[in-house]
């Protein structure tokens, strides 16, 4: 890579795990210093007139000296960003990191890729987000106001009942969230800088993370995302944004109790309806040719 990028999400596990097995382990930088010390050489003699008939002058030598030590320490060469950059150096040089938006000709399976997107939350999450704040304004904006809007509905029986309707709300959306995020992953969508076309799905591994505090940070930003693909669709497929979610398996759970029954054609007629209208308010699938990206880091 001609120039430092700055990493704004790291995969800390995929990024040691790779490195580990580049490098060899991690690498480690020895600084070795060597130390001369000079000798110091002392001789002292002591003659006793009387004794020196009988005893050899006593001769005392002390010589110390110490001998050349070599001291090896061991730091860490880099941080964990450094290394980071070094790792992605190594896979460029090595031919293992390709750099590509064309989707339709794109085969990395077995390489990590990096792509320069800009990133947007997917529909489902936002509009959870949104609806969790927004339930206690419009539950109290009716209580105030609900018998302007209409005078049969909001009777003061049903006033009185929105209390229970908005805590039960709230619990849902709750349920619904952490539901989403119980796999770990935030999804987020990748769109092409220049043409506005959606790529694919980017999956941030959030486990030790806080999702709202990730998704802020790389929400409308563009970004060089570096991962492995785990997906890849073609024209005719699509990647579904909702896969995560109990919604989906509750779909598929109903699908197949309608298909023991003989209505199968026409619950299909009405899902297909009601899938048009949901994926005008909310984006359920992605269209193909699309990638499905686990990420190691995102950049600016």
């Amino acid at each position: 890579m001609s120039f430092y990028v700055e990493p704004v999400y790291l995969n800390e596990k995929m990024v040691l795990n790779c490195a580990a097995y580049i490098f060899k382990g991690v690498a480690l930088e020895s600084e070795i210093s060597e130390g001369k010390v000079a000798k110091n050489k002392g001789n002292l003699s002591i003659g006793f007139k009387f004794l020196q008939d009988l005893l050899s002058p006593i001769s005392a030598s002390a010589e110390q000296e110490k001998e050349k030590t070599i001291a090896t320490k061991t730091a860490r060469r880099y941080t964990l960003g450094g290394l980071h950059m070094s790792l992605i150096d190594a896979l460029n040089e090595n031919g293992f990191l390709s750099r590509t938006l064309d989707i339709e000709s794109i085969n990395s399976h077995e390489n990590y890729v990096e792509m320069n997107v800009i990133l947007k939350p997917i529909d489902f999450y936002s509009i959870i987000e949104a609806l969790k704040v927004a339930t206690p304004l419009i539950s109290q904006m009716l209580q105030n106001f609900g018998d302007k809007f209409n005078s049969q509905v909001f009777t003061k029986n049903m006033k009185a009942d929105l209390a229970k309707y908005e805590q039960l709300v709230t619990k849902i959306l709750s349920e619904l969230e952490n539901d989403y995020l119980k796999s770990g992953q935030l999804e987020m969508i990748m769109v092409h800088p220049e043409t506005n076309r959606q790529l694919g799905v980017v999956d941030i591994d959030v486990s030790d993370l806080e999702p709202l505090a990730v998704k802020a940070k790389l929400t409308d930003g563009r970004f060089k995302v570096i991962g492995r693909i785990s997906r890849h669709v073609g024209s005719t497929e699509n990647i579904s944004l909702v896969q995560r979610t109990v919604l989906s398996s509750a779909l598929a759970i109903i699908e197949k109790l309608v298909t023991v029954s003989s209505g199968i054609d026409k619950y299909r007629q009405g899902m297909s309806a009601a899938r048009i209208i949901a994926q005008q308010v909310c984006q359920l699938t992605l269209p193909g040719p699309a990638v499905r990206v686990m990420a190691m880091s995102v950049c600016i």
